[in-house]
Parts: structure tokens; sequence; C-alpha cells
């Protein structure tokens, strides 16, 4: 065994198993194992998207009801006309395994995938360079604070990425900055309120492994940030995961481009009007719509709650709701014994003033 040095120990050298390894070496140990771990994450968001293997197919059935994400972002992909001929932003970019096959059909297109993670970048990078797809462009950089200037960008696509960024609405602000009037966000992504089981998971695992980080939208919060400055076209929930297109608006109802979303506080009154029959209505004093309706829930129709079970009886009603997996959401609603109701939940519109 080789004699240790006290005077290169006290330049920065340490001894381990018969080796003297200098604060160089360290650095280089530290560097190989941080890329070693890289690697594994981008191999791990792979395996997830491919769901080949049990554990990956088990997460999707947690994640999105058993159906597959290759279906998924399929479905995405049509949003996207095949003879798009503009500039179109992917962020964050993951590794373009499902996107590249679209791209190399777009070839009047001018693409900047973004992301900011430099190892997914690389294998999106070799997948690009492998096919010829030279009208696609890697960069990587923070997806909360874009490079790109005001309405640069005829679409933005994002797709399950923007799980692993910190500042998500600071994000998805970002790309409605970078986004032209009328151009389309398309976007995919886990939102939490969906599934106890599925929200416990990502909070003790996936988010202590550092691949999800808080906090989340949820679906009403959403919505609501999406209809400051959006007509929503699509919107799809797939167990804890939406997916969307929506159209950006000629005038933003948020006000500037980049300003935050805000929800006005405003009046909503209900009233009862009876003389041989008994009316019942109120108003829902909002600038946009969740996608509302007039809304029929037959007798009887079971009712599954968060915490109180299924309701498997109760009397017919009719009102203003928005319907989620055939699950009504009423405003408002009376049934068919004249018992009417109107309620307002504003937790979650609270919850993403800025």
């Amino acid at each position: 065994m080789r004699e240790s040095d006290p005077a290169r120990k006290a330049e920065g050298e340490s001894e381990s198993e018969g080796r003297i390894y200098t604060e160089t070496d360290q650095g280089r140990i530290k560097m190989k194992e941080q890329h070693s771990e890289a690697e594994n994450r981008t191999e791990l968001y792979e395996d997830v998207l491919h769901g080949k293997k049990l554990w990956t197919r088990l997460y999707r059935k947690l994640f999105w009801n058993g159906v597959s994400k290759k279906q998924i972002v399929k479905a995405m992909l049509k949003y996207i006309p095949e003879d798009f001929k503009g500039r179109l932003l992917d962020v964050p970019a993951g590794t373009g395994l499902f996107t590249y096959r679209k791209y190399s059909w777009m070839r009047d297109a001018r693409i900047i995938c973004y992301d900011e993670d430099e190892e997914m970048l690389d294998l999106a990078k070799k997948r690009f360079a492998r096919d010829g797809l030279d009208h696609v462009t890697v960069k990587k950089g923070n997806c909360a604070k874009l490079p790109f200037r005001n309405e640069s960008f005829d679409a933005v696509l994002s797709i399950d990425r923007l799980n692993a960024v910190e500042d998500k609405r600071e994000a998805l602000s970002e790309m409605t900055r970078v986004l032209k009037k009328n151009g389309r966000l398309i976007g995919c992504f886990y939102i939490e309120g969906r599934s106890g089981k599925t929200d416990r998971f990502v909070k003790w695992f996936l988010m202590k492994k550092g691949w999800f980080k808080g906090p989340f939208e949820t679906q009403t919060s959403l919505q609501l940030r999406l209809s400051q400055d959006y007509q929503v076209t699509h919107f799809h929930l797939c167990g804890s995961v939406v997916y969307f297109c929506a159209v950006k608006r000629e005038k933003l109802l948020g006000g500037e481009q980049n300003k935050k979303a805000e929800v006005k506080s405003r009046m909503c009154t209900a009233a009862t009007y009876k003389t041989k029959d008994f009316y019942f209505g109120r108003t829902l004093d909002y600038e946009f719509s969740y996608g509302d309706e007039v809304t029929v829930t037959p007798r009887n129709y079971k009712i599954p709650f968060r915490y109180m079970g299924e309701m498997e009886s109760h009397y017919a009603m009719i009102g203003m709701a928005y319907v989620a997996e055939d699950y009504p959401l009423y405003y408002d609603a009376v049934n068919e014994k004249g018992v009417g109701m109107a309620g307002l939940n504003l937790s979650e519109m609270q919850s993403i003033r800025r």
C-alpha cells in the first residue's frame, strides 16, 4: 500500500483503499455520478413513455386509467395540421420520443425544442440528426424564462415534461407571451385532485425523487387560467392527466400578454319566484365559461362522492353544470320536488391569484 503524504493531503488530496484522490479526481467522480444519474433519469422517462415494463404499466394505470401515453400524444399531435408551415416551440421537449415522427412530416415548419435537461436534449438531438430533421433546433434553458420575443411562435407544444418544472405558472405565462394571437397552445400534464392514490404517489415518491416538482394545477385552476387568454377547443381528462388544445384570443381577458392570471370578485345573485308554479334561477357573473351547460341528472343516477361514498337514491335534478367524466358539477340545480340550491367554491380561484 502506498504511504500517504501529509503535505499532499494538506493540498487537498484524500486517501481511500490504497489510492490517493486529488480534488480534481473527486470532481471528475462527482461529475460522472451526476452524468450517470441523469442517464438513469432519461432511461426511466423513456421507459414510462414506452410502457413495456410491468412497473410502467402499473404507473400508466395509476396516472392515465390504463390508456397508453402513445395514444394520448397521438391525439394531441392531431391538433397540429400536417401542412403546418409556421414556427413551433416544443417546451419542455424531453427526448422527442413521440414527436420526431410528426416533425419528420413537417419539413416546412421551423421547430425549436427547448428543455432544462441536457441529457434528454442530447437524446432528442440524436433522434433528429438520425432522421435528418434539419428544420428542428434543440436549445437548453429555463422554461420559466424563455429567451424568445413576444408573439414569435404560431404554436406551442408541451407534452408531460412540465411536471418537472418548478414554476409551472410562470412557464405557462411565458408560453402565452411568446405565442401569437390565434396561435395554438397544446398541452398535457398531471393535475392534482383527481385521485387521492395518485396524488399520494406523486407527493411521497415522485417528488421525493425530484422527478416531479410542485405546486401543481388542479382541473379548476387550469381551466380558470386558460380561460383568461384562450378559447379552449379541446379539454380531455384521462385519470390524473389532462390534455388540451386552446387558441389564444385576439383580445386577452387578462389584459397585457404577460399579465398574470387574476380572478375578479363579482356578485352572483340567486332568485326564486312562486305563483302556481315555482321558478328558481341564479346569475353566474363571470367573464368566461368552463363549458357549463344545462344538465339533467336522472332519478337515482349513481353519484360517487369523494368522502361520502356513493349516492344511489335521489330525485332527478336540472341545472347548470360542468360535466367531468359523467360526473355533474353543478353551479346551481333544482330537483323534481322543488328544492333548489346554488353553490360557489372560491378556494381554488383564490389559489391562482398572483
